[in-house]
């Protein structure tokens, strides 16, 4: 009997983690983003938050490459040197 309500407490001490685990992903997810130079990294406002301030640098076009930087798209708009 003492061994069965051990193993019992066994699997819910796993549960626990795995729910804890889960629950920890689910409000902090992972977010892969790629910094060009000059931008400024995504920031939480609380640590409660559920999304992220972001600043924008500028507008470019998809699909049209720019040919002074192949890594980039064609511009639209710059909002650091609007001239």
């Amino acid at each position: 009997m003492i061994e069965k309500i051990e193993k019992l407490r066994k699997e819910l001490r796993q549960l626990r983690q795995k729910f804890e685990l889960s629950q920890k992903r689910f409000f902090t997810p992972q977010v892969k983003m790629h910094l060009l130079p000059g931008a400024v990294r995504p920031t939480r406002g609380t640590k409660e938050a559920s999304g992220y301030d972001l600043s924008i640098l500028s507008i470019r076009k998809f699909g049209e490459i720019d040919p002074a930087n192949p890594h980039l798209r064609t511009l639209v708009f710059d909002f650091q040197n609007p001239s």
